[in-house]
């Protein structure tokens, strides 16, 4: 299995499995973040948003992939596996190794025969990812914060059941173009105690906004294409679609594929948002495509309606024909620069 099944097969996980999840009460206040199409982030902040807000969610709460074994898809260490498919690699052009560009700490602390240990970190313009491990306790949860106190709404983890754990947050928009960011983590095992507080500073690899504001119609839906999010781990297309839903009150998923400068095509790994009027769809491709300049062809060949939702926030899953699929196609040309 290459890179890309690994990824897309990952991530595909994590959906299936949040929409099985039923949210508890107040995690919308405590999770989500706030970002907006503007302005490119490595250039001197100047006045002009889009008219929307985008809400950046969990894809519902933190998913856990759990693994008891030492080794992953044929790494003898558990966390480096995990870093090396979720943060970007680059090539010493001298001795063809592999290197990845998240950074390795030996940062720890003991508490109460409870040790807790920040392994690696790597923050762009769309994510945070931290490594950790805690050893003495088997379930705890982790923050992460910004220098300025800004809390980081989390998307995915993935753990095994020696304590060792990846997290993926969504990351806000950072103004100017640091190489590094400060950051404070809190590591919690239990209400009653206090948290392990880690402040670091991590490598910060930036990405770029492009804004498109292109709108097609067809099937009777309209979609407008508000911006590209590109960063070396990923890439978001951000989506407003009109009408958000069909007659039973389900709101569409968008998957999309994109064709790049190099005629290489790219598929989405998972899809998100769009599950309120407030709300944007976001669309995501994972991988590094900073450097394919030019003209990108994105298409949406059929919105995913899910099956309706209950009182409880269940899906009502009775036959296939529960999901409903509209065809289209919605076709967006972007040049990206």
């Amino acid at each position: 299995m290459n890179r890309t099944e690994f990824e897309q097969d990952l991530q595909g996980f994590f959906h299936n499995e949040a929409e099985k999840v039923k949210q508890p009460e107040g995690w919308w206040d405590d999770v989500v973040s706030m970002a907006t199409c503007k302005k490119p982030i490595y250039t001197a902040p100047k006045a002009g948003f889009f008219r929307r807000k985008l809400f950046l969610v969990p894809l519902a709460l933190i998913v856990a992939l759990m693994v008891t074994g030492g080794t992953v898809y044929g790494y003898s260490s558990f966390l480096k596996g995990i870093i090396d498919r979720m943060v970007p690699s680059v090539e010493n052009g001298e001795t063809g190794e592999v290197i990845s560009l998240a950074q390795q700490y030996d940062l720890s602390q003991t508490i109460d025969g409870v040790t807790a240990k920040l392994e690696y970190a790597y923050a762009d313009m769309n994510k945070a990812v931290v490594g950790v491990s805690v050893k003495g306790e088997r379930h705890y949860s982790v923050r992460l914060y910004t220098q300025d106190g800004q809390k980081l709404a989390g998307s995915v983890g993935i753990g095994s059941e020696r304590g060792e754990w990846v997290w993926s947050f969504n990351m806000p928009a950072i103004d100017g173009n640091p190489s590094s960011l400060n950051l404070h983590m809190e590591i919690s095992v239990s209400e009653d105690k206090e948290p392990f507080i880690f402040d670091f500073e991590a490598p910060y690899y930036g990405g770029k906004i492009v804004n498109v504001g292109q709108t097609v119609e067809a099937a009777g839906v309209t979609i407008e294409l508000e911006c590209l999010l590109i960063s070396p781990s990923e890439t978001q297309a951000i989506f407003y679609v009109s009408p958000q839903t069909d007659e039973r009150g389900s709101y569409a998923m968008v998957m999309m594929t994109i064709k790049l400068t190099d005629d290489s095509e790219v598929k989405s790994s998972q899809s998100g948002g769009n599950n309120s009027i407030e709300e944007t769809a976001i669309s995501y491709v994972f991988g590094d495509f900073t450097a394919q300049s030019g003209e990108w062809i994105i298409t949406i060949d059929e919105l995913v309606y899910s099956p309706p939702i209950d009182e409880s926030k269940h899906y009502q899953i009775h036959a296939p024909s529960d999901t409903v699929r509209l065809a289209g196609p919605w076709v967006f040309t972007v040049w990206v620069e």
